[in-house]
């Protein structure tokens, strides 16, 4: 998964513990952004940033020449392609992109990769997106027995 200029320590953490309870435990970060080693950040992530390998870049085409997956970017683009109609296999490799939480993706995120949208109504925030769009893409990945 890719933040794109994360700016909240808070939905920062949260985002670290709702990857990591999917069992996805690699974050890269794109700069700028909240200082990741602050100890509001490491505190509130209840552990969970000690689990995941963080990478930080300064631009993605950066992270895209280290990585070579399927790319998705998440959009408020009414042509993108939504979320449900993604064809994912199970063994293909995948990036999620989420931009800022004010701004969202730039323009120039839209040439890059399938961008995906998650048709909401406008009550919906980038901490939501997250959980839902990784559930969407690791729901056939675990088998977490359900209790009651």
């Amino acid at each position: 998964m890719i933040f794109d200029n994360p700016s909240d320590m808070g939905n920062l953490e949260t985002i670290i513990r709702t990857i990591l309870g999917f069992g996805i435990t690699d974050l890269g970060i794109i700069k700028p952004a909240v200082d990741i080693f602050n100890p509001n950040v490491i505190r509130a992530s209840m552990g969970a940033i000690f689990r995941v390998n963080i990478e930080c870049f300064d631009n993605f085409d950066q992270y895209k020449k280290l990585h070579h997956n399927s790319v998705y970017f998440f959009a408020l683009n009414k042509s993108a392609t939504k979320l449900t109609n993604i064809n994912h296999s199970e063994d293909q490799q995948f990036t999620l992109v989420f931009g800022n939480e004010g701004s969202g993706l730039g323009e120039g995120y839209m040439n890059k990769g399938e961008c995906v949208i998650i048709p909401h109504t406008d009550n919906i925030d980038s901490l939501i997106a997250v959980g839902i769009s990784v559930q969407q893409f690791t729901k056939d990945l675990l088998s977490v027995p359900v209790t009651e």
